[in-house]
């Protein structure tokens, strides 16, 4: 393996491991939010929202394709694709 290739594989999990802490922060965040429907702040939360789940989508993809590139194991590929398939939901 060369030195980019395992430098790459290494950005990947830690990517993939971050997705749980996002949900938990989103969780925390909301129970600050009580009662803010209908006001300026929930328009920014939301906004803010669509562009992380943009930014980590678009990443994920690019993962995608910089590993098929590289020759990742279908196995890590099928694993990579499905957490691309959860956040577009």
């Amino acid at each position: 393996m060369s030195p980019s290739h395992s430098s790459s594989a290494a950005h990947s999990t830690g990517r993939l491991t971050l997705l749980p802490s996002v949900q938990v922060f989103i969780d925390t965040f909301e129970s600050q939010l009580v009662g803010a429907d209908g006001l300026q702040i929930r328009k920014i939360v939301d906004a803010a929202y669509e562009r992380v789940a943009s930014t980590i989508f678009d990443s994920l993809q690019q993962m995608a394709k910089m590993d098929g590139a590289d020759g990742l194991a279908a196995e890590d590929k099928g694993q990579l694709n499905y957490h691309v398939i959860l956040i577009g939901q």
